[in-house]
């Protein structure tokens, strides 16, 4: 008598085994079987795991649990900080050229909310746009960026490993979309590092969600 594995014995409980082979398998599962017991175990254990999994598909999984499994499954390698600081050629001296919360928006722009900050930082050719917005529950905050380079006649930054570092621990990645932009969700309101690595060159700011104070990188 054919014997089944574990899949074809999965595809018999989800309804979608081979038609030809589940009159077959049926009879595996009657008494007269002498290895009915054991099989009809398997089946039930599947038959469990498969309805387990239905009543999962009725819940929409989290926009951030799909953005984060994203990333991840676009990673290539794990990044140390350390090892990239020695490995890039250019570590570019970073400056905050605006900050909302230290100065007034330039004539013409939009009134900002001052529970979210703006700033621009550049590094030689590079600028980051970034707005920073502070969340009450749970106590965390999001970034939303784009980093462009305003004097090349490029295309956009696509693609861009993007990196939220807690000291040296690394708490967050992602990589820009097509145009240049990136989006963290549920970031610790403490001093953290974000860097970009952009080829050879290495850009890293300072982000302190806790403090209002700024401060140049690469001194």
């Amino acid at each position: 008598m054919a014997k089944f594995d574990i899949t074809d014995w999965s595809d018999f409980v989800r309804g979608v085994a081979n038609p030809k082979d589940e009159e077959t398998m049926r009879q595996l599962l009657a008494p007269t079987d002498p290895d009915a017991a054991e099989t009809t175990k398997v089946v039930e254990s599947l038959r469990r795991v498969a309805n387990v999994g239905l009543a999962d598909a009725e819940n929409p999984v989290p926009a951030h649990a799909v953005r984060i499994a994203k990333t991840i499954a676009s990673s290539r390698q794990p990044l140390d900080r350390r090892d990239q600081r020695q490995s890039m050629r250019r570590r570019l001296r970073c400056r905050v050229t605006f900050d909302s919360l230290l100065q007034p928006a330039p004539a013409g722009t939009r009134d900002l909310d001052r529970s979210h900050r703006t700033m621009v930082f550049e590094a030689d050719s590079y600028r980051v746009d970034l707005r920073l917005e502070h969340e009450l529950e749970p106590r965390s905050a999001v970034a939303v960026g784009q980093v462009t380079q305003p004097d090349e006649q490029q295309d956009p930054l696509a693609k861009i490993p993007v990196l939220v570092f807690a000291g040296q621990d690394e708490i967050d990645r992602t990589l820009t979309s097509r145009f240049g932009e990136f989006h963290f969700e549920g970031l610790p309101r403490q001093p953290l590092d974000l860097c970009l690595l952009i080829g050879e060159d290495f850009v890293e700011l300072p982000l302190d969600l806790e403090n209002s104070q700024t401060e140049e990188v690469g001194r």
